[in-house]
C-alpha cells in the first residue's frame, strides 16, 4: 500500500478505475 490509487493518479483518465478503487478504499 506504498503506492497511491490509480484514481489519484489520473482520476480522469481512468473513471472506471475510480469507480473500482473508492470502494477498496473505503472498505
Amino acid at each position: 500500500m506504498t503506492s497511491p490509487p490509480p484514481a489519484v493518479l489520473h482520476p480522469e483518465t481512468e473513471p472506471a478505475l475510480d469507480l473500482l478503487t473508492v470502494p477498496q478504499v473505503n472498505g
